[in-house]
């Protein structure tokens, strides 16, 4: 780029990363991965007053537009769900491994690895 400069003193540069979010997005599908990165940090609580706000715009056009509802839906749906950690029963455990333990520890530590 420094070459570049150089030989065209009067070409300014220009960083469209650091245009504002309204002005990055070229199409639909661009703002959709953006609105799914603002999803994620909405739901996990780390969102400006200003971001909540572009999100909730963001949101809203993509609301209204049809082709877009099934995609926003998963979107949405992804963003907040969370893991539950929910252990296997004894009874499915023996159901499915057994009540004699068959493999040798070194080997189950090395499938945990």
């Amino acid at each position: 780029m420094d070459l570049v400069q150089k030989l065209f003193p009067a070409l300014q540069v220009r960083t469209p990363e650091q245009d504002p979010l309204e002005e990055q997005v070229v199409c639909g599908r661009d703002g959709m991965g953006l609105l799914a990165d603002m999803l994620r940090d909405y739901a996990c609580g780390r969102i400006s007053e200003q971001s909540r706000r572009q999100t909730y715009t963001f949101y809203h056009s993509y609301q209204n537009r049809e082709q877009y509802r099934d995609t926003l839906d998963k979107l949405i749906r992804t963003a907040f769900y969370r893991y539950r950690d929910t252990p296997l029963s004894g009874m499915v455990t023996r159901a499915l491994y057994g009540t004699m333990l068959q493999n040798s520890v070194s080997l189950l530590e090395r499938y945990a690895a």
